[in-house]
């Protein structure tokens, strides 16, 4: 409930059949995770009851001007903190990306429960993809909503290849124009009319807010209202990441509520707390403060381990776009003897047409609302018009931009990381696909999925085009090998040398189908990393 704030709550003996105040902000979002937070406490600690009071602060009241230019810290944060020092309230809940990096001594170290999607999200009127595929001459302008320099610095370079080209095979141009105020007066601006002269063509906001909003008993049917009959695109972490520790909460209480601190710690999800505190951990780096052009993400990688990305502007005005992990011990003056599967010009044929897949192909793709493409080569030309009519998504940012470029519509990917990966994504509120029929386009020697209960319908094949004797003396040579498909390897696996040799490959369904043919390769979060590596 919100309320007004009272007395302090005295807790004596154990956490049962007590009560306590938990203060938030009052905005739509933070009632949401906050109920959140109170149900989950009295899950995990059985006779608590938990009590919400509202309570304003600065940054709710001051809707009308970027928080860039706002004076002053803790826009979000100050009011809270005084009502946890002064015992109105016994503990806070906060987005820890509003939190500064020195918090109050007389408050104990935050807790952090599990996490939620930190990628941004941009949603877009119904119209849009049909407006841009009608600007045959000119292409037509989006003016897209958002205030944070991050988004500002990272957004453009992306969106202007993600977003489907039209007849000039040329995407729309876009205008950024600034935006405040709730998650629902910002998605109202999607819906005003033409004239009002407030009306949006999309709108950047967090993923996390939208899905805790929309598991919300309250608040989601309302949101559901909103969303009917837009668009999104789920923008990925390596290219735009979010801001540090997005979304991720920080629960707060006094440090010497030792019965309180012990009830909190049944809600902290440690993994949650590394990730965040790495992105933190770059903040600090940059300075402090909310309002950097700084983009960081922590994401635990099949065979890689924590990886940190690190994209925008720093203070001192150098562009940055960096990747940290705990990569093997450097080699030097390898590259001479190194070979990327590349090099040796694969020729994918283009996938075999509808009339040539079985019926029980043509049935699994027709009876799927969604398409998970795994490489540009697996929607030929023949799919074009009904992957069309279907939700899309990409294995990788580069099959992205290719369908992109066809003028289709992608509304995410899987990053590169492995398709299977996108089952959690499909699991959240706010893609809405848990219950959808999904297909996987892909080559037909590809790895079998594992973990993911899709139809997999085998749309392309490739055959090895004939080596030159320069290319069989290179791969004989070579000592360093980057496999950029299992496929890749299977078709020169006769080729290459005998002995001690080293191979690589990302993340994602490549490592899992060279493991299947008895290679077991060094696991590097993209290919730039791995020649990195080489030097």
């Amino acid at each position: 409930m919100d309320g007004k704030i009272s007395g302090p709550t005295e807790l004596s003996g154990s956490m049962v059949q007590h009560l306590v105040r938990l203060g938030t902000r009052r905005s739509w979002l933070a009632m949401a995770q906050s109920r959140w937070v109170a149900r989950e406490l009295e899950r995990l600690n059985p006779g608590l009851t938990v009590e919400l009071f509202g309570i304003e602060t600065k940054g709710d009241r001051i809707q009308d001007v970027p928080l860039s230019q706002i004076e002053g810290r803790e826009l979000f944060v100050a009011e809270l903190d005084e009502a946890l020092r002064a015992k109105r309230v016994d503990l806070c809940v906060h987005s820890m990306k509003d939190l500064s990096l020195a918090r109050p001594p007389e408050f104990a170290p935050f807790f952090v429960p599990c996490r939620e999607n930190p990628r941004d999200v941009v949603v877009y009127r119904a119209d849009v993809w049909e407006r841009i595929l009608a600007a045959t001459d000119i292409p037509v302008e989006l003016v897209i909503g958002t205030s944070a320099p991050r988004r500002l610095e990272n957004l453009p370079e992306f969106l202007a290849t993600a977003l489907p080209a039209g007849p000039s095979q040329r995407g729309p141009r876009l205008r950024f124009e600034s935006i405040r105020g709730n998650v629902n007066t910002r998605l109202s601006r999607l819906h005003e009319p033409e004239e009002s002269g407030r009306r949006m063509d999309g709108v950047v906001l967090a993923c996390a807010g939208l899905n805790r909003l929309l598991r919300d008993e309250e608040a989601g049917p309302q949101l559901l209202r909103i969303l009917e009959g837009t668009r999104f695109q789920m923008l990925p972490i390596m290219e735009t990441p979010g801001s540090p520790a997005q979304g991720a909460l920080a629960v707060e209480c006094r440090a010497d509520d030792q019965k309180l601190r012990a009830g909190l710690e049944r809600l902290h999800d440690s993994q949650a707390a590394t990730a965040a505190a790495a992105e933190r951990a770059v903040l600090k780096e940059w300075g402090g403060g909310c309002h950097l052009s700084l983009g960081a993400a922590s994401v635990d990688l099949p065979g890689c381990g924590p990886v940190l990305y690190i994209k925008g502007r720093h203070p001192q005005g150098q562009l940055v776009n960096e990747i940290r992990w705990e990569a093997p011990p450097p080699v030097t003056g390898s590259a001479e003897v190194a070979f990327v599967s590349s090099e040796a010009k694969e020729s994918r044929k283009r996938s075999r047409s509808l009339e040539k897949l079985t019926e029980q192909q043509r049935a699994a793709l027709d009876g799927a609302g969604l398409w998970v493409v795994s490489m540009a080569a697996a929607l030929p030309d023949e799919l074009q018009g009904p992957a069309s009519q279907k939700r899309l998504w990409a294995a990788g940012t580069a099959t992205w931009r290719k369908l992109a470029a066809r003028g289709l519509w992608v509304e995410g990917c899987a990053e590169g990381w492995g398709v299977e990966a996108l089952t959690e994504v499909f699991a959240e509120p706010f893609v809405q696909a848990a219950d959808a029929h999904v297909a996987l386009l892909t080559h037909k020697r590809a790895p079998a999925l594992s973990g993911a209960p899709w139809a997999t319908v085998a749309t392309a094949s490739s055959e090895l085009v004939k080596l030159n004797e320069a290319l069989k003396k290179k791969l004989k040579s070579s000592r360093f090998f980057y496999w950029k498909s299992a496929t890749a390897y299977e078709n020169l696996a006769l080729f290459l040398p005998r002995g001690a040799v080293r191979h690589a490959c990302g993340p994602g369904r490549t490592a899992v189908g060279l493991k299947a043919r008895g290679v077991e390769p060094q696991v590097f979060p993209s290919f730039e990393e791995w020649q990195s590596w080489l030097k």
